[in-house]
């Protein structure tokens, strides 16, 4: 049998179909009045991420509860049962990487393709103080925001960097 490298980790970039989007206010004109305006995307669309993902999760799990030595990593092209193919992941948002994080689990549907499943932190904006049906007298600049985490479980794809380099070199 040949022996191939043992990989431990993949450096890989995902899209997740998230609810969670940055938020931005601006002003809108009615008349002669300014009204505060939510200028964010709304409902369930594409957020990039970049990922490191933990193959073979399960394995390292048996060392920690002392059942196994130390894990040596994954041969991709021998070891592809259900333990090998699970993994962790972590994201961080690839336009906002201080306003987005993650934390999940990872399954390899096909060498370098994964289905992913994260829990997601995402700063927002909030208003602050003020009600948006009401006239707004000051700049889009002066409206008063303040940052909040929120979390949610999102579901996305994900893509191993090497296999993406090799099928875009061929």
């Amino acid at each position: 049998m040949t022996l191939y490298p043992r990989h431990r980790l993949a450096l890989q970039v995902g899209i997740l179909h998230s609810k969670q989007h940055q938020t931005s206010f601006g002003l809108v004109k009615r008349g002669d009045k300014s009204f505060i305006l939510d200028q964010s995307t709304t409902g369930k669309g594409p957020e990039y991420v970049a990922a490191l993902s933990f193959y073979a999760l399960p394995r390292y799990l048996r060392h920690f509860g002392g059942l196994k030595g130390l894990y040596k990593g994954r041969d991709p092209v021998h070891e592809g049962g259900f333990a090998d193919r699970l993994g962790g992941i972590v994201t961080v948002g690839l336009t906002h990487p201080d306003q987005r994080a993650g934390l999940g689990l990872t399954y390899e549907v096909l060498p370098g393709f994964d289905f992913i499943a994260v829990k997601e932190w995402v700063k927002a904006k909030e208003l602050v103080g003020v009600d948006p049906a009401a006239e707004f007298k000051d700049t889009a600049a002066n409206i008063p925001t303040r940052d909040v985490w929120h979390s949610k479980w999102t579901f996305g794809i994900s893509l191993d960097l090497l296999y993406a380099k090799r099928l875009l070199t061929r």
